[in-house]
């Protein structure tokens, strides 16, 4: 989980949400905890969780080829925690 981030980790969220949406929102540090999953050293899904009503902003993204296989379920389960 990142509370603040660069220009180096928001290339890592760009990369994440464009190989799962097909385009990219950044997070608002302000409003925002970014959590990011990662397979070995690969980023492979993430969401912002919302600081204010604890929503997951624009939802779970992980990334097309590794859809089906429950990493988005994981991102949400340590969400909730």
């Amino acid at each position: 989980m990142l509370e603040d981030w660069g220009e180096n980790e928001e290339a890592l969220f760009k990369t994440v949400m464009r190989r799962s949406w097909g385009f990219y929102r950044p997070p608002r540090p302000e409003d925002h905890l970014v959590l990011l999953a990662r397979l070995g050293s690969e980023p492979v899904a993430l969401t912002y969780l919302n600081k204010h009503n604890f929503n997951l902003d624009y939802e779970v993204h992980v990334v097309r080829e590794l859809w089906r296989r429950r990493i988005g379920t994981r991102v949400v389960k340590e969400a909730l925690a």
